[in-house]
């Protein structure tokens, strides 16, 4: 990316996400009022064609933003439900790598946070090894000799997501008032913590060595160590492990791909169902994986410290599936703060077609991921059928992160397409 690209001056990306938001919410308003003319078969066509004009407005602007505009559309691209399956696949082009800015201008971060980084690097490759929206990484040699990798944040770019947040929070409220009744406030503050969160890379290298720690030892799951030594609020340095990508792993041996789809089910489903922590971001780029069945997993910029009472209910879903209990699911969602106008349990008929979508992963044995049993298809099909009653589903915010890590997974799992006794690995993680 030619560096007049990086918008970080306040005044430019405020006029930048200011136009955006008018243009959006004149769109959505004019819309509104032209369809007061037409049937209502006519209204929810030029509602979907309109959103998705809106929402290739929207990745276009924010994927020059980077920054916290950049991660908003990302966290919304993987938001199953809140908008229509069509306007989610326009998003979802934001989570693909972006263009990197050019190292000289990401060495105005390196210098004024590690003046002496020439003394402590006998190496850095000026060409990134990953961008993304906040930073980039840069695969480096240590005096010592140790190879690592340091990620980088653009230069301004932690005031600019301080600027953003505003704008981003009208435009997050003029998309989502279409489609939920649900008060979003509570959401849209859960993602702002989030987002600042990720900025702060001291905090980042806390979370990875809570993780690093945690699975020392496990056979099939590894954690680059973090070096804090060599790390500040805006770089962030840990040993280089490297491994093959998503991509290349899913066209490898039916045996392998099954290895690590359950080390991968293992992980996500611990941390959802017994682990204080919880990381946040599914993105394949967060993952590698080695032979045997190993992976790898980095990026601990987004780790939530779980709710006991949404951790203790999926676990309670999950024991009342297994025991074929499906009676006891609405009261559970119900102490999860899942329900109906804020005050009645979901009606069994809103659950049942969801449960009879994920039900074959325990009871199939092998079930096989992807292919005919594309979930997330299935799962868009069916909130597609059920938008209007859907309208009145509220849910903790504290879902908001949960709900992106499960859907980002399944899309993980659907790429390896592995076959397996997924409940023989759930049994033992449910004691």
């Amino acid at each position: 990316m030619p560096e007049n690209e990086l918008i970080t001056s306040a005044w430019n990306r405020f006029w930048e996400l200011g136009k955006l938001t008018t243009k959006v919410g004149t769109s959505l308003a004019t819309n509104a009022a032209l369809n007061l003319f037409y049937t209502q078969e006519s209204q929810d066509k030029n509602k979907l064609e309109n959103l998705l004009r809106n929402a290739e407005r929207i990745t276009q602007s924010l994927s020059r933003l980077k920054g916290g505009a950049m991660k908003i559309g990302q966290m919304l691209s993987l938001q199953d439900g809140l908008l229509p399956p069509e306007v989610m696949a326009v998003l979802q082009s934001l989570q693909k790598d972006s263009r990197p800015v050019s190292f000289h201008r990401i060495q105005e971060t390196l210098e004024s946070e590690i003046p002496d980084y020439r003394e402590k690097f006998t190496h850095i490759e000026e060409k990134p090894f990953a961008s993304a929206s906040i930073g980039q990484v840069h695969k480096a040699v240590t005096r010592e000799g140790e190879d690592v990798i340091i990620k980088i944040q653009y230069p301004g770019i932690d005031r600019a997501i301080l600027g953003d947040l505003k704008n981003l929070r009208v435009l997050f409220k003029a998309l989502a008032s279409w489609f939920t009744n649900t008060d979003i406030n509570p959401i849209w503050t859960e993602i702002k913590t989030k987002l600042l969160e990720e900025i702060d890379y001291w905090q980042e290298s806390r979370n990875q060595q809570y993780f690093y720690d945690h699975f020392s030892g496990h056979p099939r799951i590894r954690i680059p160590r973090p070096l804090p030594e060599l790390t500040t609020r805006r770089v962030i340095t840990s040993e280089f492990v490297e491994g093959i990508s998503l991509e290349e792993a899913a066209r490898l041996s039916q045996e392998e791909r099954n290895l690590w789809a359950g080390t991968l089910f293992e992980l996500v489903m611990g941390q959802l169902v017994k682990e204080e922590r919880l990381h946040t971001d599914p993105n394949a780029a967060n993952f590698a994986f080695l032979r045997e069945g190993v992976i790898i997993m980095y990026d601990f910029g987004s780790v939530k410290i779980t709710n006991p009472i949404i951790r203790n209910g999926y676990r309670e879903i999950l024991k009342a599936s297994l025991q074929q209990e499906m009676e006891k699911i609405p009261e559970i969602l119900f102490t999860m703060g899942i329900r109906m106008n804020q005050t009645n349990p979901i009606p069994w008929s809103f659950i049942q077609p969801y449960m009879e979508i994920f039900m074959p992963i325990f009871t199939e044995k092998p079930y096989c991921f992807g292919g005919k049993n594309n979930l997330i298809k299935k799962v868009m099909d069916q909130a597609r059928g059920n938008a209007f009653q859907a309208r009145d589903l509220s849910f903790p915010a504290d879902m908001v992160f949960i709900d992106r890590t499960i859907g980002g997974h399944l899309g993980n799992l659907a790429r390896l397409a592995p076959c397996g006794d997924w409940e023989k690995i759930l049994t033992p993680l449910l004691e």
